[in-house]
């Protein structure tokens, strides 16, 4: 055993001993070997580097392409922006989207607030009550629901039932017989006078003669007095005045229309032509109903002029009491902010004096001028119909402010697209998507930027932007193969 262990050792150590002898003979040889070693190294150095410059070129070269690729490429990308921006339009397309343009221009834009309403009757004028003069039986009715009517026609036929009309009757006819028979004693009396000496002279009975003349007084009082009765009890004028001549008890009254006028006290008997239809609004009676005097027999609906009742939030107050007090006109949009009736150049009649305690809203009311768009008849009635009517929604604008110098355009003009507000130039027959800056826009007009963006004297689309937007649209769409998005006119 350890035998082998010396052997090993020795191997080891004749290792060793050769390692050392060969580097002491490199190192005594190194004058003959270093030198072309030192060659060897420096050749692929050079080779190296060669190839090193080489690549480089290359690379500079290419990266120098790749950047003329690039401008041009922006170039092109630039050129293609402008002209995806611009659409032509045929004559046709131009007549079935309902093209409309103006010139871009300065003016005043009066700022507003929109207060939300309602129209309604006008308390005491709008609603006209028929009732029942006399108490009766309704025997015919004249008219239907929504007829138009006016002052002097006939309503209804009512036979009265009245036990004191019919007794005032007989009293005024008995009295009238009564005149006609001291009228003939008079006249018989006057006869028989005679002349002496230039003097009038009544031979005999001259007290009675004097006695019958004071019964003729009396009894024209009474007649008076008995007249104002029965015309007091529900008797139209016109029929009293029928049965002096005829001398025949009244059993039927025929109503007729009344002039508005005279309902308010403001005329006596027919008054002047009204000038516009009445509409019956609600028929309450029907033939063979029994009524009372005083029972309403029918609404008639005088609609020619309607009240716009609107309610302010307090922050609004101080503007509308400033439109009251200095006249300002304002203007309403009937039935629908969008597609609504515009109406300009109203007035506020009245503002409320007290606010409401659970909403903190101050009521006003405008006044509205109607106007009538359909009158035709049927079947021989009458029908009308107004263009406002009772229970319509509408907005009411205000104006608060003054903008001067700005350009301002129609709704229809401005075409939103995300945050991006478009208006389209016109250049012969194309149309340039130009993007603007829209400083305030309300429910029917748009002001835009005075940034020079839009030049004064431009001509510009301010009806149909938002068909030639989506026209445009498709055109990008049909170019890339794709997209999408969403535009919709202001």
């Amino acid at each position: 055993m350890a035998a082998l262990k010396v052997s090993r050792w020795m191997k080891w150590a004749l290792v060793g001993m050769v390692l050392i002898l060969l580097g002491l003979g490199a190192w005594w040889g190194r004058a003959w070997w270093f030198p072309a070693l030192a060659q060897v190294f420096k050749a692929q150095s050079t080779a190296n580097s060669t190839k090193q410059d080489a690549h480089d070129e290359y690379d500079h070269s290419d990266h120098q392409e790749k950047d003329g690729q690039e401008h041009e490429g922006e170039k092109g990308l630039a050129d293609h922006a402008e002209e995806e921006n611009i659409i032509e339009l045929s004559e046709k397309a131009r007549r079935n989207i309902g093209l409309k343009l103006g010139k871009v221009k300065l003016s005043t834009y009066q700022r507003t607030v929109a207060i939300p309403a309602v129209l309604v009757e006008r308390p005491g004028y709008s609603s006209l009550e028929v009732v029942a003069p006399i108490t009766g039986i309704v025997t015919r009715v004249h008219v239907i629901d929504g007829q138009a009517l006016e002052p002097g026609e006939p309503l209804f036929q009512i036979r009265l039932t009245s036990e004191e009309l019919v007794s005032a009757q007989a009293n005024l006819l008995a009295r009238l017989e009564q005149l006609d028979v001291v009228n003939q004693e008079i006249d018989r009396l006057e006869r028989a006078i005679v002349q002496v000496d230039g003097e009038k002279v009544v031979p005999f009975a001259g007290k009675t003669l004097l006695a019958q003349q004071y019964e003729k007084k009396k009894l024209l009082a009474w007649i008076r007095a008995d007249r104002q009765r029965l015309i007091l009890h529900g008797l139209p004028p016109q029929q009293v005045e029928r049965l002096i001549q005829t001398r025949q008890l009244v059993s039927t009254v025929e109503v007729r229309v009344p002039h508005p006028r005279e309902l308010r006290g403001e005329l006596d008997g027919e008054g002047t032509a009204l000038g516009h239809p009445l509409v019956l609004t609600r028929l309450s009676v029907r033939p063979g109903q029994h009524v009372q005097t005083g029972q309403q027999l029918c609404i008639l609906g005088d609609h020619h002029l309607l009240s716009i009742e609107a309610k302010a939030f307090p922050q609004d107050a101080p503007g509308i009491i400033r439109a009251f007090e200095n006249q300002i006109p304002v203007s309403a949009v009937i039935d629908g902010s969008t597609n609504g009736h515009l109406v300009e150049k109203l007035q506020i009649i009245h503002v409320s004096p007290h606010v409401d305690m659970e909403t903190r809203a101050l009521t006003f009311h405008v006044l509205l001028p109607n106007e009538l768009i359909s009158d035709r008849r049927v079947q021989g009635r009458r029908f009308v119909a107004w263009r406002f009517r009772p229970g319509q929604r509408a907005e009411v604008y205000v104006p608060v402010e003054q903008w001067k110098d700005r350009i301002v355009l129609p709704k229809d003009a401005v075409v939103v697209d995300g945050p991006k507000r478009f208006v389209y130039v016109e250049h012969g027959s194309h149309f340039e998507a130009r993007e603007v800056h829209v400083e305030y826009a309300d429910q029917r007009t748009v002001v835009v930027a005075n940034d020079g963006t839009l030049k004064l004297g431009e001509t510009i689309v301010l009806s149909g932007a938002y068909q030639i937007h989506l026209a445009l649209r498709q055109k990008k769409l049909g170019d890339s193969g794709g997209g999408h998005g969403h535009a919709h006119a202001h």
